[in-house]
């Protein structure tokens, strides 16, 4: 793996902020450092395999940059970020170099059929731009790549926000989107992404192909997005395109409505794709439509809230399948319970879930339990977990959790975990210590 040196970035980074920081000058040069180690402990009782995984590092912030850098077992992550204010720039502009995480609209561009709705979902439109964020704790980017901000100041707030972030020899792809006033007091976010993805396909097999192969290349893909926000009314449209390797271009259309009425909140989604799409990660998804609704009410009863959902989803492709959703959440003061059940069908076969939560305060200790049954027509299986967490103590957070299969062959998993917090000043130090363990002890 090749490692671009960390000192020529910050060098560069420390120039375009127009001056190299004295450090004796200034106090507060450095504002935080967080350290962060976590390590994780396994053992199969089936396999007889033991494995030891741990990951450890810090985040410096201070007032030219920020940099993360994190050593596990197999691999070492590092990042940098700097902000340059209007003072010296038209814009206000953050520059990113290392090991980055991108999400938001380009993740849409690889994977755009949309997740499945939460029966208790809030009605939250699509997000605008491209987040590039510095490599954490337990990370697993493995590409070096880079990333520029320039957000709207007060000289230039009638210009679009701009993203755009590059992995060498692999991807390129960029955003713009701005936000506009729009009527009884709402705002209209209109916003553009795009980009060049090298990937392709290969055969598996020489005599059964699930689908064609197709030469590794650079294909492009984009996505034009529009949020409408209004007080009880929040709207999305997104058209997607994507070159396909064999010919024509494939598109595809999702449309997201939510309308708030009070204690009344319904949910809707439409996606439409043509059969033949293949994303910017070179996944083929041959879902042709997919409906979801979402009906929510919200019950208020003397110093209790009891809110209520249910979610219906069809999905239209060569294997069609279904699933209903409900779920009851019953909120007083600090304490919450909520029970949740799941049905699924796919190729007439159907597949049940249950769950309930349970979160209950005790001496200032929150005490959250979970049980979770799941049924198939192939697989059963149990699971509970318990987990305690302290505002103001080292140890912020313990738990523990139980699995057990039931069919097809019994089995059990038991993990055990742990979180401490400390702080001293500007130091923070943050961990976390799991142990589990599987195999057939009942």
């Amino acid at each position: 793996m090749k490692h671009y040196p960390v000192k020529y970035i910050l060098i560069i980074l420390c120039i375009l902020n127009q001056k190299l920081p004295d450090l004796n000058a200034e106090k507060n040069f450095i504002r935080s450092l967080n350290i962060q180690t976590g390590i994780s402990d396994s053992f199969s009782d089936s396999k007889k395999e033991h494995q030891l995984t741990w990951d450890s590092g810090f985040k410096l912030t201070s007032l030219p940059f920020t940099l993360t850098a994190f050593y596990g077992k197999e691999d070492f992550r590092w990042g940098i970020e700097s902000r340059i204010n209007q003072k010296y720039l038209f814009f206000d502009t953050k520059i990113l170099a290392g090991f980055l995480k991108h999400s938001g609209a380009v993740s849409r561009l690889k994977s755009p059929l949309p997740a499945s709705f939460s029966p208790l979902k809030s009605p939250l439109l699509p997000s605008q731009g491209i987040t590039s964020s510095l490599p954490g704790l337990n990370g697993s980017c493995r590409e070096f790549s880079t990333a520029i901000y320039f957000s709207p100041g007060t000289l230039s707030r009638h210009f679009p926000s701009i993203q755009a972030a590059f992995i060498p020899h692999k991807e390129f792809f960029f955003n713009l989107n701005k936000n506009l006033p729009f009527f009884f007091k709402g705002n209209l976010t209109a916003g553009i992404t795009g980009g060049l993805f090298r990937h392709g396909y290969k055969a598996t097999s020489q005599w059964f192909l699930k689908r064609l192969p197709y030469k590794e290349d650079y294909y492009g893909a984009g996505e034009i997005l529009l949020n409408i926000n209004l007080p009880a009314i929040k709207s999305s449209a997104a058209f997607s395109i994507f070159q396909n390797p064999f010919g024509t271009p494939a598109k595809a259309l999702t449309l997201t409505d939510s309308l708030i009425l009070e204690n009344f909140t319904l949910n809707a989604l439409l996606y439409f794709a043509d059969e033949d799409l293949i994303s910017a990660s070179s996944s083929q998804s041959l879902t042709k439509m997919e409906l979801k609704i979402n009906p929510q009410y919200l019950f208020t009863i003397k110093n209790a809230q009891l809110n209520t959902g249910l979610s219906l989803e069809k999905t239209y492709s060569p294997s069609p399948s279904s699933s209903i959703k409900a779920a009851l959440q019953l909120t007083a003061e600090k304490r919450k319970a909520s029970l949740t059940f799941s049905r699924s069908r796919q190729k007439k076969k159907a597949s049940y879930s249950s769950r309930l939560l349970l979160t209950v305060p005790v001496l200032k200790i929150k005490n959250s339990i979970s049980f979770l049954y799941k049924y198939s027509d192939s697989k059963e299986n149990i699971s509970f977990s318990h987990s305690i967490s302290a505002p103001g103590c080292p140890l912020t957070t313990a738990g523990m959790s139980f699995a057990s299969d039931i069919r097809p062959a019994e089995n059990q998993r038991i993990k055990i975990w742990m979180q401490f917090n400390l702080a001293f000043k500007r130091i923070k130090v943050n961990g976390k210590v799991s142990f589990s363990f599987s195999g057939d002890f009942l």
